[in-house]
């Protein structure tokens, strides 16, 4: 966890019913709070951060070392940063998922973004019935700090799961008529991103957004900027749509 998010964790007890404290349990949590950490008031609420990087790949290179043992298997992302973020937001889990997967109402909570197009959408895996649906995307975004238009090209899926529903993307490359796949999305690459939503069993009018998120960036954007902006979106994104949704 970062410095934060420890110290919030730290002051809570471990019986404690609160959202902080459920972010990795694989069950629907329940919560009433109104107090001044929580998304229904009206000052900042918390997000909580936890990051992993580089130091891993340096930690299994050192074990190997150590230990005279087989290299590690190094997988694609394994020396870029993953950001796991999570934040009680204050509208319903259904709704909130419906928000998220929307490409027309992306704007309406990202206020970096430039615009997100569905490119395709497969018809046969709209479901009705289970909430489920597969596209093709194409997003741009001016993130902060970063002076260029980011765009990404994604497949994205989102479905309903026992305790609340999920969206997963990740990049994917398009191919032209003579097979020759286009360059990288000047974005880098979306190795992964998640939104898992989970219900809250006590106040259905709240829920717990998780968003794991796995960039690597372009060559041309440093590691160290590629981390800060990363940690500073992550904030802002749970920020934004909570503001949003009370504005509504």
């Amino acid at each position: 966890p970062e410095s934060k998010t420890k110290s919030i964790l730290t002051k809570l007890s471990s019986s404690s019913t609160s959202w902080q404290t459920s972010t990795f349990q694989n069950a629907p949590f329940s919560s009433s709070e109104n107090n001044s950490t929580t998304a229904n008031n009206n000052t900042n609420p918390d997000v909580l951060i936890w990051t992993t990087g580089s130091q891993f790949n340096n930690n299994a290179n050192s074990n190997h070392n150590n230990n005279n043992t087989t290299p590690p298997k190094l997988y694609h992302g394994h020396d870029t940063t993953a950001i796991r973020s999570a934040a009680l937001i204050p509208m319903k889990s259904k709704d909130l998922y419906d928000l998220l997967l929307d490409s027309k109402r992306i704007q309406e909570y990202n206020k970096f973004s430039l615009g997100r197009n569905d490119v395709l959408v497969l018809d046969a895996t709209t479901n009705k019935n289970n909430n489920s649906c597969t596209k093709i995307t194409i997003a741009k975004s001016k993130p902060p700090v970063i002076r260029t238009v980011i765009e990404m090209k994604n497949v994205m899926h989102g479905t309903n799961t026992e305790n609340g529903y999920i969206i997963v993307s990740r990049s994917v490359h398009i191919h032209d008529d003579n097979n020759n796949s286009d360059a990288s999305s000047s974005g880098g690459d979306n190795i992964l991103t998640v939104h898992l939503i989970v219900e809250n069993d006590e106040d259905d009018s709240s829920c717990m957004l998780i968003n794991i998120t796995h960039l690597k960036p372009s060559s041309f954007i440093p590691q160290m900027v590629a981390r800060r902006v990363g940690l500073m979106a992550a904030t802002n994104f749970m920020h934004d749509i909570i503001t949003a949704i009370k504005s509504s």
